[in-house]
């Protein structure tokens, strides 16, 4: 409600139950407010209408109530994130960095002795590969040799029909397991690394061994390497039947090699008769 007008102040334009503060801070601006717009002597109640007078005055009050509360809304929220703040920064104790400094270092042990035993392992996987790799030459070496009935020396190799002599068959030199002797159509023995005479055949090979220094040789006779020196290398060839295979029309080939952790590699593989004519 509106109130009377003593002299040029205003004494309660605001509602009644409202603070004093809030009161006294309205009747405050509206005065600075109407100071501004008309003279003091034109300032009467019939200048000022009620309704204006108490509409201005509820807008002034709660716009103050909001900033306060707003305010108060504020600091409240920027202390409480400053003390979780402190509160967070804690750090940790002597005993947890101890504590901590133990526990990987403990960890830290276990990991170096495996990384000291799989250094100290870690050169058996590479003699096992380079005794597979001699192993896999070899046996192909072998297998792309002639499986004659005769030895391919005879002069009846390219014609012979079996392995015989005569009627047919071979001349003189009925191909045998291992390496052939002197005969009169080959002069020397046979070997692995002879210029005229190596090996020409599947059976040539059988008892065939390789070891010692400089033992690891090519086809040719030279030192692979002196590296493989550690290395041993044995071939067995035999005679294997297969199915719809005679025993006497196919071979197993076998090359073992050790390397020098001791440990031997085998490989095998099988070669049929499908040419018996067919010369190196």
């Amino acid at each position: 409600m509106f109130t009377k007008r003593t002299g040029s102040r205003i004494e309660d334009p605001c509602r009644k139950g409202i603070p004093r503060t809030t009161k006294g801070l309205c009747l405050k601006l509206l005065r600075e407010r109407f100071s501004t717009r008309q003279s003091k002597e034109t300032l009467n109640k019939s200048s000022v209408r009620p309704e204006l007078v108490e509409g201005f005055c509820n807008k002034l009050i709660i716009i103050n109530l909001i900033r306060l509360w707003f305010d108060r809304l504020t600091t409240n929220g920027l202390n409480q994130r400053l003390l979780k703040f402190r509160t967070s920064q804690s750090g940790i104790s002597l005993i947890e960095l101890i504590m901590f400094i133990v526990i990987v270092s403990v960890a830290l042990a276990g990991i170096l002795v495996v990384m000291n035993v799989t250094t100290r392992n870690s050169a058996a996987p590479l003699v096992h590969k380079q005794a597979l790799a001699i192993a896999e030459s070899l046996l192909e070496e072998v297998e792309l040799m002639p499986f004659t009935y005769c030895d391919p020396d005879d002069l009846n190799a390219a014609s012979a029909v079996s392995a015989t002599v005569g009627g047919g068959g071979c001349n003189s030199t009925v191909e045998a397991m291992g390496s052939e002797a002197a005969f009169a159509e080959q002069p020397s023995a046979e070997t692995r690394y002879h210029a005229s005479t190596p090996f020409d055949n599947v059976n040539d090979y059988d008892g065939f061994s390789m070891s010692g220094a400089g033992g690891i040789k090519d086809i040719t006779g030279t030192t692979i390497s002196s590296l493989l020196d550690g290395y041993a290398v044995s071939v067995v060839v035999a005679a294997s039947a297969l199915p719809d295979v005679a025993a006497d029309e196919a071979l197993l080939i076998t090359v073992t090699v050790t390397g020098p952790d001791g440990l031997p590699v085998t490989v095998e593989g099988m070669r049929t008769r499908y040419s018996p004519r067919s010369l190196p």
